[in-house]
């Protein structure tokens, strides 16, 4: 350190600790005591300067370049903008000017269909004043004008062209829309109307007196059947009914066998069963029917169908159409399923997964056994459903369809037999005297009591012969 650096020191620290009042200096004394602290001088702070001032110039040139580039952009999105509002302006006004012309025009329309009905109204009110006449002469006949339209109708038919929409284009189709210089005035549609109307109230007269002679008719007829005697047979005809008579034309081959089923010997195949069917998924009743009957097979063979268990199909037959249908079957691809209906798996409810084999083989006993019953308490013929719940509920069938005798019972008591509704033919003591040539009181009472006891067995021996017919035909 110098030692002009140290003595600008000292006075430096004098002045600081010297009293307020005499610190005030001159400017040239501090310019002085400046220089006295840099000893580079002046030159080497004006070099720093003028660096800073450049860097902080280019700084400048940088930002306000950037600046001015941001807002040139800004101003060109506002231009744009402005430029599309005044278009969708200019667009709104070209769309007010259309409609200001519309209205205009539909004014001067408005105007001049007034003034039309007002000339119409005139017109028809002097028309209306007017008398009309009735007569034929100014008014020809409906059957004139019919005449007269079917005659240019046949005419026209002959030149009815087609046009490109694939119609007939004739007198009577729609007419094109006229020009402005062609629509009709007032005046030529009053004319219209007053015609029209006209023709209404002509059509109506020649109606009302069609109705009057048509009544005057209907009292002459009415006068001359007064006048005649009522017949008996006449009587009897008039609140009766036709009668239709049925006739079969053309019997199919199903009614052919079911007739010839009645008058042969009866086979000693008798009885009911199950055919079992492998089936996918579950399906209606009618599906299952339609299925079959496109198979060929007879649909008034099948008594019920169920569905035992998973995909299986449980069809009722009686056994005398067992070989039939599995012919039908075979014919068709179609195999017999090996099903036991008392097996344990049948039962697939997951209620009942851990119950044992044998409690499970009751259960699904006792649910195919009410399943028999239920069959047979909801089919149409009571006599079948009888004589299914006797074939499995006797002694002789030991396969797995028996029924208990409860359940036989307890269907002849919810579906009981109709009694047998027969005439007991008895004699008279009269007419037995005369037929046998006896007087004797008890030798007639004889006679009617073996003749009572002879209908009695002949109407159980009738009975015996009607079911053994019923379970051949079943």
């Amino acid at each position: 350190m110098s030692v002009r650096e140290i003595a600008a020191r000292r006075a430096l620290a004098s002045r600081e600790s010297s009293p307020r009042s005499n610190r005030s200096s001159s400017p040239i004394r501090d310019r002085q005591i400046v220089r006295d602290r840099n000893p580079m001088g002046d030159h080497g702070n004006d070099m720093e300067q003028q660096q800073q001032q450049q860097e902080s110039g280019q700084e400048q040139k940088t930002s306000a370049t950037a600046t001015s580039a941001q807002f040139t952009v800004n101003i060109l999105a506002e231009i744009e903008a402005l430029r599309n509002q005044v278009s969708a302006h200019q667009d709104r006004w070209d769309e007010f000017d259309e409609l200001r012309n519309e209205l205009a025009a539909m004014r001067e329309e408005r105007d001049s269909l007034k003034q039309q009905l007002e000339e119409a109204r005139a017109i028809i009110a002097q028309l209306q004043q007017q008398p009309i006449d009735w007569s034929e002469e100014s008014f020809p006949s409906i059957g004139q004008q019919q005449h007269d339209s079917n005659n240019d109708d046949e005419h026209e038919d002959d030149s009815m062209a087609v046009d490109p929409t694939g119609t007939a284009a004739s007198k009577w189709a729609h007419a094109p829309e006229k020009e402005d210089d062609e629509v009709v005035d007032g005046v030529t549609r009053a004319r219209l109307l007053q015609q029209q109307q006209q023709a209404r109230r002509v059509q109506q007269h020649q109606k009302k007196q069609q109705q009057q002679q048509k009544q005057q008719q209907q009292q002459k007829q009415q006068q001359r059947q007064k006048q005649q005697p009522a017949s008996y047979a006449a009587i009897a005809q008039r609140n009766t009914k036709p009668r239709r008579h049925r006739v079969i034309s053309a019997p199919s081959e199903a009614m052919v066998a079911w007739a010839t089923r009645g008058f042969q010997e009866g086979s000693g195949n008798t009885g009911y069963t199950f055919v079992y069917l492998n089936s996918p998924h579950r399906m209606p009743h009618s599906e299952v029917r339609k299925r079959l009957r496109v198979l060929g097979v007879a649909q008034a063979r099948i008594l019920d169908i169920h569905f035992p268990t998973t995909g299986i199909v449980g069809l009722l037959i009686h056994k005398s159409y067992e070989e039939a249908l599995k012919e039908c079957l075979s014919k068709a691809g179609i195999s017999i399923a090996t099903f036991d209906p008392l097996a344990a798996s049948v039962l697939q409810d997951k209620k009942h997964e851990t119950t044992v084999d044998e409690d499970k083989i009751k259960l699904v006993k006792d649910i195919h056994q009410r399943r028999i019953l239920r069959t047979c308490l909801f089919m149409p013929q009571a006599h079948v459903g009888l004589s299914i719940m006797k074939y499995f509920g006797s002694s002789q069938y030991d396969g797995p369809h028996a029924v208990p005798a409860t359940m036989v019972k307890a269907y002849q008591q919810q579906r009981p037999a109709p009694k047998p509704r027969r005439q007991q033919r008895e004699l008279t003591p009269e007419v037995a005297a005369l037929a046998f040539g006896t007087s004797d009181a008890t030798q007639q009472q004889q006679s009617i009591d073996s003749n009572n006891s002879m209908d009695l067995d002949s109407q159980q021996s009738n009975s015996n012969n009607d079911n053994s017919n019923n379970d051949i035909n079943q």
